[in-house]
């Protein structure tokens, strides 16, 4: 991409980025929603424009008006049970019966809280999974979980969640997408229906997910659209008449979603979808995305089940994690071992070329460079010593806190380009100062990535001369080859570094300090043993040179130095 449209990509996704879509003040319409003051009576002071169809009320009639008018006594009571719940743990689902205003129906519950207001939402699932059935449906669940071998490789253990929630949420196509680094997604496995399109290994850019989607996604963890091409209903009066502030939906169960993405969806083909949050020790690893070639209806029971799903596989990814940090460690332990015994007085250069199989082997690079006290050794593939010097003096620039790494080297640093063979990817742990410092290197491996869909098809020019991403109209498949890229840099690499590269550098900076204290008293031995002969029968004893760092022997009568 040229750096002219690499800005106005960037201008795109600032304005992506801007876009509140916790407050469109819209919800699906399979629901309805009021929202209730703090007070007892829990007045109406804002209600979804489609409330009639679930209250026999119209929106005129409900604003302004107590709770309990609308409902009744025993309902109500069963609202401020659920709301002593939701003040533990943010929402609480429920099943009402409402009797009053010639209704006689059971309704669906979802409360949270915002600013002080209580969100009621209602759904009527007639003919989907009711609460009764959740206890059943979540032992199932759990059952299901169990039965998996967490043993096995990771990709294995995606392939057979995939096949279980298709199994026990009847969608068509289910994803288990995950995020990069740079946010980008990668559909990692999957479990469809013949005619649902594949996506398997397939990659999505971040622009697809802004941030804020993915903020919200960690606090909400199941996200569902029952129909993409259904009409939204309107939150009224579109401001709280107590805040003066749109209505914040962060944990809404029906939030209708921004324009972009609904048209998104459509040119998937997708009429239904569920997206269930994965995260790892709180942060967003990937998601769960299913997808329906159909309008799909699903239950606040069912989305409860979904979001059991949801800390089931997080739980399995924390215990990932920990056993990668266990590997880890016991890496780091048989390094520092092996340091130990190489890193002995006299240090050599055969130590040190010992130290530096296992250091590259550890690593998986190809290069090596170990500055000591100021003094520099390397080994395997490395760019000419003219330009390795170049860089050297450029990194201290980018390292925090002593670390630095990346795999498209000449991306950030332009010069590397003309040595990307052996270094396209860089890690460094250093001193502040690099007096000590280690590098180690890769070479670039052209990679093919491939895309779902060409994500420049959405960048377009707006009347005022602006950009803004659009869905893209196509999905299919094509591959990039990206230049200059080594293999990534794994976290359990990075975590290597950080445990035992800077432990590495004061060993090798003690080692040197040590053998060069040996060789000063060796110097100090010779040059007692030529003065002795030179002048028999003084007395000699040290003085230290002025700047402090070595001594020499000197007659006791000061006659003269030695």
């Amino acid at each position: 991409m040229s750096t002219r449209n690499q800005e106005n990509l960037e201008q795109a996704l600032k304005l992506c980025a801007s876009e509140p879509i916790h407050q469109l003040g819209h919800i699906q319409p399979h629901g309805a929603a009021l929202v209730l003051s703090a007070e007892p009576q829990h007045t109406i002071v804002q209600a979804s424009s489609n409330i009639h169809d679930f209250i026999g009320l119209t929106i005129d009639e409900v604003l302004g008006k107590p709770l309990l008018e609308l409902i009744g006594a025993d309902p109500l009571k069963e609202i401020e049970a659920l709301i002593q719940k939701a003040q533990a743990q943010k929402t609480a689902c429920g099943l009402i019966k409402l009797t009053s205003h010639p209704l006689n129906i059971d309704i669906d519950v979802h409360l949270y809280s915002n600013n002080g207001l209580w969100i009621l939402e209602l759904t009527n699932d007639s003919g989907l999974p009711k609460r009764a059935q959740l206890g059943e449906l979540l032992v199932e669940m759990q059952q299901s979980f169990l039965a998996i071998d967490n043993t096995i490789e990771n990709l294995q253990y995606f392939d057979q969640i995939a096949d279980l929630v298709r199994k026990l949420t009847n969608y068509e196509s289910v994803m288990i997408y995950h995020f990069e680094e740079n946010w980008d997604g990668t559909v990692i496995a999957q479990s469809r229906v013949d005619a649902a399109p594949s996506y398997l290994g397939s990659s999505f850019p971040a622009s697809d997910i802004p941030p804020q989607a993915r903020a919200l996604y960690t606090q909400n963890l199941v996200r569902i659209v029952a129909d993409v091409a259904a009409v939204p209903a309107s939150i009224l009066p579109p401001l709280n008449p107590i805040s003066q502030l749109p209505l914040d939906m962060t944990y809404s169960a029906l939030r209708s979603l921004s324009p972009i993405h609904l048209e998104y969806l459509k040119n998937m083909q997708v009429a239904g979808s569920m997206v269930i949050s994965l995260l790892q020790n709180g942060q967003l690893w990937g998601l769960i995305s299913c997808h329906q070639l159909t309008p799909k209806w699903v239950s606040f029971t069912m989305r409860e089940a979904a979001q059991f799903i949801s800390r089931m596989v997080s739980e399995e990814l924390l215990l990932m994690h920990l056993r990668a940090e266990n590997e880890c460690f016991k890496q780091c332990t048989a390094i520092n071992l092996l340091l130990i015994k190489g890193l002995d007085y006299p240090l050599q250069n055969g130590s040190l070329h010992a130290i530096s199989i296992d250091l590259l082997e550890v690593m998986a690079a190809t290069g090596l460079f170990i500055r000591i006290e100021g003094v520099s050794h390397t080994y395997g593939q490395l760019p000419e010593p003219g330009a390795l010097d170049v860089l050297l003096s450029w990194l201290p620039s980018q390292a925090h806190n002593g670390l630095f790494s990346c795999n498209n080297l000449s991306q950030h640093f332009p010069s590397a380009k003309n040595y990307q063979n052996v270094a396209s990817g860089l890690l460094l742990v250093a001193s502040n100062d690099m007096t000590n410092c280690i590098l180690w290197f890769r070479p670039h491996q052209p990679e093919g990535k491939k895309w779902a869909g060409h994500y420049s098809q959405g960048l377009q020019k707006t009347a005022d001369d602006h950009y803004q991403l659009n869905p893209r109209k196509s999905f299919e498949s094509w591959t990039a080859i990206s230049e200059g890229c080594s293999v990534p840099w794994s976290m359990q690499a990075l975590e290597i570094a950080k445990n035992f590269g800077k432990n590495l550098m004061e060993g090798l900076a003690n080692t040197h300090k040590y053998q060069h204290e040996i060789n000063q008293r060796l110097e100090i031995s010779k040059r007692l043993e030529k003065a002795s002969s030179r002048l028999p029968g003084f007395i000699y004893t040290f003085r230290l040179h002025a700047d402090g760092t070595s001594c020499f022997p000197y007659a006791s009568d000061g006659i003269q130095d030695i």
